[in-house]
């Protein structure tokens, strides 16, 4: 947990120096002297830490000195969510925070977005709890359909910078082919049949063996 928080801290202090050694030599304070913005550890619990407090799923932790009972820094901020307390229907969740809450404890129905979740933010989490659910052939499908569309628009925009319309038919034919060699390639890998490969990709067998 600690080591996660770090990072954030860390790039803080980068930017920090960096912005230090922009200033001039009679501005620049030492390198230790500068401020650092809130971090927050978030931890999603599956299991109920405190059942004595059924209504309280959201911990806020401060770290503290045990001897001197005062709070060692209000930098780094622990969130930690009881998951199975929360138990708000949709209708009751009136905010982005409460909604996210809902969706984490009902990740079934991003089957059947419902239609208060049914904007950009949710849509985007639909997808990548989609993404997670494929199997192993699903997903090197779904990899390389990605492969295939990032080169073809690679090789338009490279052909479209030139301004010419022959350019950007061109672009579009080559991109298409390497992209469709590249995925015929990692098909051939994966040991799956010449056949099959020029079916899946509509390559030549030649093309295909010659990868």
């Amino acid at each position: 947990m600690i080591v996660y928080a770090s990072f954030a801290i860390q790039q803080q202090t980068i930017i920090a120096r960096e912005r230090l050694s922009q200033l001039p030599d009679n501005d620049k304070k030492p390198y230790w002297d500068y401020n650092i913005r809130k971090v927050y550890i978030v931890c999603i619990l599956n299991y109920v830490m405190d059942a004595s407090r059924p209504e309280k799923y959201r911990w806020d932790v401060v770290r503290m000195d045990r001897e001197l009972k005062i709070p060692f820094s209000e930098t780094l901020n622990e969130v930690y969510l009881e998951m199975p307390k929360f138990v708000l229907s949709l209708p009751e969740c009136d905010t982005i925070y409460l909604k996210w809450l809902y969706v984490l404890n009902n990740i079934e129905i991003m089957d059947r977005l419902p239609e208060e979740l049914n904007n950009q933010l949710f849509r985007k989490l639909k997808s990548i709890v989609e993404i997670e659910r494929m199997s192993a052939d699903q997903r090197l499908e779904y990899e390389l359909s990605l492969a295939v569309e990032r080169d073809m628009l690679s090789a338009l925009d490279a052909k479209y910078e030139d301004g010419r319309e022959e350019g950007l038919k061109e672009g579009r034919e080559e991109g298409l082919k390497e992209g469709l060699l590249k995925v015929a390639c990692t098909l051939k890998q994966s040991g799956m049949s010449l056949p099959e490969i020029a079916k899946t990709t509509g390559l030549t067998s030649e093309e295909i063996e010659a990868l």
